[in-house]
């Protein structure tokens, strides 16, 4: 999975919507987290992330997943990918535990 990134601080993992990719989520929220380590995947099919066969929300949450630190991130998530992006914080983040 292709993805674009700046900072070295807490990570924000910002996920684009229907149009663009990477470039698209760095230039929509980049600004908004000064001092913060941002990283924006581009979804399946996007710029340069190849069309992977199972493009389901749960397979883009496990694409999602094995980004770098994206387990502590927080995410941003707009349009199309809202649904992906609640199942990764469903079923890879601890959601749901008492800790």
């Amino acid at each position: 999975m292709e993805y674009a990134g700046r900072g070295t601080a807490e990570l924000v993992l910002a996920i684009h919507g229907v149009f663009g990719g990477c470039d698209q989520g760095l230039l929509s929220v980049g600004a908004l987290f000064p001092g913060r380590r941002v990283i924006c995947p581009s979804r399946s099919g996007y710029l340069g992330s190849s069309r992977a066969p199972g493009a389901a929300p749960a397979d883009q949450a496990g694409a999602l997943a094995a980004l770098p630190g994206q387990l502590s991130a927080d995410v941003i998530a707009v349009s199309a990918v809202t649904t992906p992006a609640l199942k990764l914080a469903l079923s890879h983040s601890g959601a749901g535990s008492s800790t």
